[in-house]
């Protein structure tokens, strides 16, 4: 379904501006992430299993409402793919390689909706030259299913940005209890959101929806086996993940080269370079301008960063 806002004063552009969102990615765009994908479920099918998917992997053999370490969405979706295509390695895969499917297309329309068709095509481009969404696509883990939920909560926001249709928030509620049932990091989805509700007086207003409220609700209806395990296991999940967030021995110089060299090798050099720099653009332009579409952006990585300068010292501590 496609909203676009059309104001008593829409300027000239707006018709044009309306006929580029109705559009689709194009073909040469569909072709890539079709070649890609194949590509991806070639070599899923013929690579050994890491050590983490063999441990996942025991997950989908016992499906449970949550585990020692991570929500359950990684389990459920290898028992999924386990039992569309066997218990063999595509099998066990399955799920990573098609999330990119989904994935690809909605960072283009979020791209599109909240930007023009040109920082869109980029987007699509640069996602996939980038070598931690390439192996995302072809390794299991509760990333898989936590990057998926959240770019499409991301895309709901942006969705609701634009036309104003409150009925988004629906999606939204959806979409991030799904997240919050893949990783515990999608914590920081929901507290992005609730920042940029804040951020904006234009979106006070959100406030006074029944359908804000019924999206939280439908997100907390998603979450309750995660709390329901938790409740009934002594909160083992929650104090393991949890009780690591003040550990640590404040900002060091060896984690922060650690982390900052993780980061240019897994997105490549000269992608982190732009993220960085269109990171700033975007920050910049949200405090300068207050450009509605960049305080969104901004406010949605901001109690992440956060976090990770907090724990940054901690090296493999992940939510």
């Amino acid at each position: 379904m496609l909203l676009v806002p059309l104001s008593p004063g829409a300027s000239a552009d707006q018709p044009r501006r309306a006929a580029e969102l109705a559009g689709g990615p194009g073909i040469i765009l569909v072709a890539g992430i079709v070649a890609l994908t194949g590509l991806r479920a070639l070599v899923a099918a013929h690579t050994g299993l890491t050590d983490d998917e063999a441990y996942y992997r025991l997950w989908a053999l016992a499906p449970a409402m949550s585990y020692l370490d991570h929500p359950p969405m990684a389990g459920w979706m290898i028992a999924a793919g386990m039992a569309a295509a066997g218990d063999n390695p595509i099998g066990i895969r399955l799920a990573a390689v098609l999330a990119p499917l989904a994935g690809a297309f909605f960072l283009w329309r979020t791209a599109l909706i909240l930007f023009d068709p040109i920082v869109a095509r980029r987007a699509f481009w640069l996602s996939l030259a980038m070598p931690l969404l390439a192996v995302g696509g072809i390794i299991i883990t509760p990333d898989t299913p936590s990057v998926l939920f959240w770019g499409l909560a991301g895309w709901a926001v942006a969705e609701l940005h634009v036309s104003r249709n409150a009925n988004w928030w629906l999606a939204v509620g959806v979409f991030a209890g799904l997240g919050l049932l893949s990783k515990y990091t999608n914590l920081f989805a929901g507290a992005g959101l609730v920042l940029w509700l804040v951020a904006l007086p234009a979106n006070w207003r959100w406030f006074r929806a029944w359908q804000l409220w019924a999206g939280g609700a439908l997100a907390g209806l998603l979450t309750l086996p995660v709390v329901l395990w938790n409740a009934e296991h002594g909160w083992a999940s929650f104090a393991k993940q949890f009780g690591r967030v003040g550990s640590g021995d404040g900002l060091t110089g060896t984690y922060l080269a650690e982390m900052i060299g993780a980061f240019v090798g897994l997105a490549n050099p000269i992608i982190a370079v732009l993220a960085l720099a269109g990171l700033w653009w975007v920050a910049r332009s949200a405090l300068t301008r207050q450009d509605r579409a960049c305080v969104m952006l901004t406010t949605s990585v901001v109690p992440l960063l956060a976090y990770r300068k907090h724990t940054v010292s901690t090296a493999g501590d992940r939510l």
